[in-house]
Formats: structure tokens, sequence, C-alpha cells
């Protein structure tokens, strides 16, 4: 049975607590306030959103002009996409006033971390958990992104932080489970944390699950209103457990945007499915067919994500996190590695297994732990999917610390767990790069084009195709840019390398006849465009073109009438 406040007549809303719960969130903030500074004056990534945060930010700024959510049936959880959109009505679109929101709750996240840790331990343990909150690198970096993570983080904790000390307030319990399920419909992969909560509350288990449906309901109905499928929260969980569990899952999982990613996200209705909940399914259905026809590589698989979660590396989803040490003194003192150490995670995890194992149990802390753990593998491991589990192993960290502190009879057995736990943490992780990822280079490279600056532009392109020389999209947008500068033959080389890798890049197609035009090759140009029609029936670009250069539109080419 947890005991739910295990210090007997420690009120945990006392004065002194609250002092130091104040004093954990202007730590919090302080740092955060000085990061956000920081990356805002220094990094050239910060007005341009990357990738997931740009869709999040498109379709926000949509939303808070009036339109509907551009998906029947959700696609991505929407918690974070209103959130932003509220912001975004309030504030109107510049991207400091949500992130200043953020930073906020990064700070709250910090006290219900030491709040947690007070409750199901004691004052000492919840401090050290507070305090490491606080000074997390990945946290802070995540704080002043536009992922949702600190939303999501924030609600979770903040359902935890909700149980109350004593039976009985069922309004309590109520509130954790209405936390937990707008945790869940910020980030889907966190429903399962409604369990343990549940587990908690005994008798009162009902009130969680009532909270959570007040939340998670009304999404689901929408999905069936608006798009006809009963989806619960999200339709990408088919397609992103699918890209952790799959015979070819070293080119899966580095999927990136581009012509990839669109061949295996049509993939299903290329198949013949029709809906985007039925998708969801086909991939499921992909990952069961594989675990039951190659067992052992499907377990293999695991084991390599499980190598990945426990090591200290932090693994990017949506951007480079290490990079952004050179624009940040802050995320520099507080993310780093040496050979050896990867600093933070390298640390806490050695001390929270100690905590688990050899101090006060804590049953419902340890199911979250567990949970989230299973989750993470299930899918794939990334820093930013990790980072939910971060504050409840930061608890058990302080206990391990509490245990070795203050039990030196324990250290000799804790060190057979600390130990090897240090090792699968820190040997043999990657050394930090400068170097962004190629798909958040071209993003900023369309956005500098925007701006006017092309020779920026150019030089971001040609530093993208230098890290990944296969990468068809950005090869295609450094033909267009050479294209538009008047630099043919080194645009016509761009092109070539773009159709080499994508054949059938529909951009890459019309920009080349563009410039076989240009260049007085009117026949090849033709070529070209009837190869876009080919491959895309009723092209009104290539049919404009070649009506345009004499040529008849061959038969069926116009798609469907």
């Amino acid at each position: 049975m947890v005991k739910i406040c295990p210090i007997p007549g420690k009120d945990p809303n006392s004065p002194w607590d609250r002092r130091w719960a104040a004093g954990i969130f202007a730590l919090s903030l302080a740092i955060r306030l000085a990061h956000l500074l920081l990356i805002a004056k220094r990094s050239p990534f910060f007005s341009t959103p990357l990738l997931d945060a740009g869709e999040y930010f498109e379709q926000a700024v949509a939303i808070a002009s009036g339109k509907n959510h551009p998906f029947t049936v959700f696609w991505h959880p929407p918690g974070y996409v209103y959130f932003l959109a509220s912001i975004f009505r309030l504030f109107g679109t510049a991207l400091m006033p949500p992130l200043l929101l953020q930073i906020l709750l990064g700070a709250g996240t910090a006290v219900l971390t030491y709040r947690i840790g007070h409750l199901w331990f004691d004052a000492r343990v919840g401090i050290i958990a507070g305090v490491g909150a606080a000074v997390y690198g990945p946290l802070v970096f995540f704080d002043t992104e536009l992922l949702g993570v600190s939303l999501s983080v924030f609600l979770l904790l903040l359902g935890f932080a909700l149980c109350p000390a004593v039976d009985g307030q069922r309004w309590r319990w109520l509130g954790a489970g209405i936390a937990a399920g707008a945790a869940a419909v910020t980030n889907a992969s966190l429903l399962p944390l409604a369990l343990p909560l549940a587990l908690a509350a005994r008798k009162h288990a009902g009130w969680v699950l009532v909270g959570l449906g007040l939340v998670v309901l009304p999404i689901t109905l929408r999905n069936y209103r608006v798009g006809g499928e009963a989806v619960l929260i999200s339709s990408n969980g088919g397609i992103n457990l699918f890209l952790g569990n799959n015979p070819d899952y070293e080119k899966t999982i580095g999927i990136r945007p581009g012509y990839r990613w669109k061949t295996l996200v049509n993939e299903p209705y290329e198949n013949g499915v029709t809906s985007q909940g039925e998708a969801s399914r086909y991939f499921i259905r992909k990952v069961a067919a594989f675990a039951r026809t190659q067992p052992v590589h499907f377990l293999e698989i695991q084991g390599r994500k499980i190598r990945l979660f426990f090591g200290g590396d932090e693994i990017m989803r949506n951007q480079a996190i290490y990079p952004y040490r050179q624009w940040s003194a802050v995320l520099a003192t507080l993310l780093w590695k040496v050979p050896g150490l990867a600093f933070p995670f390298g640390v806490i995890l050695p001390l929270s297994l100690v905590g688990m194992v050899f101090g006060r149990r804590a049953d419902v802390l340890l199911a979250a732990c567990s949970l989230l753990f299973v989750v993470t593998i299930a899918f794939f491991v990334t820093s930013r999917y990790r980072l939910p589990i971060v504050p409840f192993l930061l608890v058990f960290a302080g206990e391990g610390l509490r245990c070795l502190w203050l039990q030196p009879g324990l250290r000799k057995a804790a060190t057979i767990v600390l130990v090897p736990a240090f090792l699968a943490a820190n040997i043999g992780q990657r050394a930090m790069t400068t170097q962004m990822n190629p798909d958040a280079l071209l993003t900023l490279a369309n956005a500098e084009a925007e701006r006017g600056n092309r020779s920026r532009t150019i030089a971001l392109l040609e530093e993208a195709v230098a890290i990944d020389p296969e990468y068809a999209e950005a090869w295609s947008k450094l033909g267009t840019y050479r294209h538009d500068l008047g630099q043919l033959a080194e645009a016509e080389d761009a092109y070539q390398r773009a159709l080499e890798l994508n054949p059938r890049s529909r951009e890459a197609l019309l920009s080349y006849a563009a410039l076989k035009v240009r260049k007085g090759d009117p026949g090849a140009a033709r070529a070209l465009y009837r190869q876009v029609l080919r491959d895309y029936p009723g092209d009104p670009v290539a049919m404009s073109a070649l009506e345009a250069l004499g040529q008849a539109i061959p038969p069926g080419a116009r798609g469907r009438p």
C-alpha cells in the first residue's frame, strides 16, 4: 500500500515547503529565461519553427484566425495546437509569448517534481528532485521549443501532485484524472499513466477515470463527428509504432520530411485504405506481422532500443540538440558529454536505479516509470519522447542520494547497481556535434529565401547536401535557387542529382523543364513535362507548359474528368 504522505504530522502545504517551492520556481525560471534570451539573440533557428514545430505553428495560426483544424481526424494529439492557438488569439503570432508561458510551465514542472518527491518520500528527496528538474538541461531546452513537451510534462506531473495526502478529497482525484487526460490529448503516449493514478486512488479510482473521460471523450466524439471515425485521440500512433518496429528499422527511424516520408504515409492508401484510422491499423498489422514472422529480429530491435533508452545520449527527433550549446552558455553548462560521462542523464539514471532498488517503496511512481519505459521502447527512443520519465527518475535519484548519504550500510550493495548502470549510461556514447540536421537546414534555407537572402539560402542548402548527399529535396531546392540567380550549369547539376535520388520529384521535374526552356532546349523540356503528367496526371503546370510549347496533351494525361 502506498503511503502518500510518509512523514507523520508533516503538512505538505506548510510555509516551510512553500518557501522551498518558491526558491525552486525562481531558480528554474531564471535559468530558462536566460537560455531563452540567449538563443533568441544568437540562434539563427530561433525565428524559424522547425519540422513538427512548424506544423504546430501553422495549424495554430490557422485556428487562431478562425479556421477549422486542417485534419478531420486529428493526426497529432490536438492539445498543444489549441494551446498555441489560444495564445495567438490573445497576443498575436509572435513566438515569444508562448515560449515565455512555456518557461513558466517548466518552472512549474520543477516545483511539481519537488512536491511529488516530498509527498512520496520526504522533504530532502523533494528538494533534490526539484533542484534537479530546475537545472536539467534537456528540460530547459524543450521549454523553449514549440513542441508541446513543456505542456504535456507539466500536466502529467500535476496529476501526480494532486494525489491527496489524506483519504477522501474526491475532487483532488477528479483533478488528477483531468490533468492526466489533458496530458494525454497533448501526448497520446501518456494515456496509460492514468492507470497508476487510479491504483493510488483505490476506492476513488472512478473519480480519476471520470476526470480522464471528461477530457478524452470529447476528442473522440469530435473525430467521429467530423471525420466519421471513433479514433480515441489521434491517428499517428500506427505509423509511429511502425517506424520503430520493422525489418528496416535503421532506415525508417531516420526518415525525415520529404518524399520518403510521403511515400510511407501514402502506403496504406496505395493498398486500398480509405481512412486515417484504418491507415493507423494498417501499420499496426505490419508490426504484428513482423513480430510474428521474424521474432528474433524483432527482439533484437527491442534490445537496441533498450540500450538507447539507458544511454546518456540526447537523441534528436525534430532537430539536433547539442548544436544549441554554441548559442547558449546556459545549455552548454547543463548539457554536455566527455569520454565516459554523458551529463545529465548519465548521472541521473544510475542514482535513480539505486533509489528504486534500495529506497523506500513508492509503488505508484515505480508503476509510472515502468509504463513510461514500456511505451517509449514500444515506439522509438529519442530525447523528446524519453523526457516525461525524467521527473520521476529525478525523484528516485533524490531517494538514491538519500540512501547513499544517510545509510552507509547500503553503499556496498548499492555499488552493485550503481557501477553497471553508470557504465551502461555513459560508455560508448557518441560525441557531441555542432552540426544541425539537414532537414532543419532546409527549413531555415526556405525561410531565408522568403526574406530575400539568396546567398545565405544557397550556403545552407550546400551545407545540407554536404551532410546528407542523398537528400533529394535539398538538391532540388538548391537547383531552384541557383536557377533564380542565373547559375544555370550549377542548377542543372543539382536538378539531375535530385532526380537521380527521386525520379518522381514533381518539383525537380518542373524546375528542370523550366531550365531547359530557358536554355533553348524545348524538346528536353517537353519530355520532362510529359514525365510529370505520367506520374501526376492532370498536373496544371505541366499541361499549361506543354500547350505553350505547342505540344498536344498525351491521351490520359489530363487525369480524371
